[in-house]
């Protein structure tokens, strides 16, 4: 902070943590106070931007960072940190935000060793997707409840219940009989602008444990689940909510299994219990959930073809429908402008108000 006293643009940063040092010793004026931790977070957020962002568009992202954490009523540090990572990332071309993901998912490790009394122990390393899908799936079974036949309380510690959920999990991916479609998917609840994830502006997707996810995980995530439109007001609070409406059925999927038996990415082999429906054109710009609109994709490869903006089409030349994959980088958008252009696809879509394709 010492340092950071010469720098006038920080001049206003300063200025609230000098603040919360004289309130410490009076009492008075928290309402303009940031207190020194998070004054830290933001010189730190300053003083990695200023050398490649515009001076502008720096000095007015830090003011409003410098509001949100002023005041007993501020941001807590941790929702500080997200606000930070966000703009973070609003200030970085895209195809860097991707990239830092695509290095995070890279990292993914599943590691067994030794543990005490003959026990095996786990340790496990997952980006914010991966940890938000697996905190979904793992919090939803591993909630105490009382003994059917005594009505006991659950004994078990918080560990020993996601444990046994886990287990619980992989057993029921591994019992489900070959050719049936699994159940629905973990409720795993993402907040993200239906401008964002239609790319017409820039921005990230939010769980509710108040992590950032980057608009293509998200749209991979929604390619197969269940979306709730609604309408948020300046301050997040749902003003307006849709029902549910779920983009891919189960007969579907089934047909899906049947049409591409596995992963139709060129050259993988993946069985069709592995895969995800992907929308060829997506939902969100205007794609129907329609089979002749789907391709079966295992999750590897349905981040490859987010990643590269691939694009693919059902086509059919005498021996029955196929996917087919244009692997040119940016093929995707291409083909969706050519979409649009030929009026195939709207330009614009509201789940609230049904214009555009519907939904389901």
């Amino acid at each position: 902070m010492a340092d950071a006293a010469d720098d006038l643009r920080l001049a206003e940063v300063v200025a609230g943590a000098t603040r919360a040092a004289a309130v410490d010793r009076t009492g008075e004026g928290l309402e303009d106070v940031v207190p020194v931790a998070k004054a830290a977070q933001l010189v730190r957020f300053h003083r990695s931007y200023r050398g490649m962002a515009d001076a502008r568009v720096l000095d007015g992202a830090t003011h409003d960072l410098v509001d949100g954490a002023r005041g007993p009523g501020g941001l807590p540090e941790k929702v500080l940190a997200v606000a930070v990572r966000h703009t973070s990332d609003l200030l970085r071309p895209d195809r860097l935000v991707e990239h830092d993901a695509a290095v995070r998912r890279a990292h993914r490790s599943l590691v067994k060793g030794p543990g005490p009394m003959g026990l095996s122990r786990y340790t496990l390393l997952l980006d914010e997707e991966g940890a938000a899908v697996v905190d979904a799936a793992v919090d939803a079974l591993a909630k105490p409840s009382r003994d059917e036949e005594t009505g006991d309380l659950d004994q078990r510690t918080p560990a020993a219940r996601r444990a046994d959920a886990l287990v619980d999990l992989v057993l029921r991916a591994v019992e489900a009989p070959d050719g049936v479609p699994r159940q629905a998917k973990t409720s795993l609840v993402v907040t993200v602008a239906l401008d964002v994830l239609a790319s017409r502006c820039r921005g990230s997707g939010f769980t509710t444990a108040g992590d950032l996810l980057t608009v293509e995980a998200v749209r991979r995530l929604a390619c197969d689940a269940d979306v709730v439109p609604a309408v948020l007001g300046s301050r997040g609070e749902v003003l307006e909510q849709g029902r549910a409406k779920r983009l891919f059925k189960r007969g579907q999927i089934r047909h899906l299994w049947l049409r591409d038996g596995g992963c139709s990415f060129p050259g993988c082999s993946k069985p069709a219990a592995w895969t995800d429906a992907h929308h060829l054109v997506h939902w969100a710009d205007g794609g129907r959930s329609d089979v002749a609109n789907a391709a079966l994709l295992c999750r590897a490869h349905h981040t490859v073809v987010h990643q590269g903006r691939y694009a693919g089409a059902v086509v059919d030349r005498g021996s029955g429908p196929k996917v087919e994959w244009d692997l040119t980088y940016g093929s995707y958008d291409d083909r969706l402008e050519a979409l649009r252009r030929a009026g195939t696809v709207p330009r614009w879509l509201d789940p609230m108000d049904g214009s555009g394709p519907p939904l389901p």
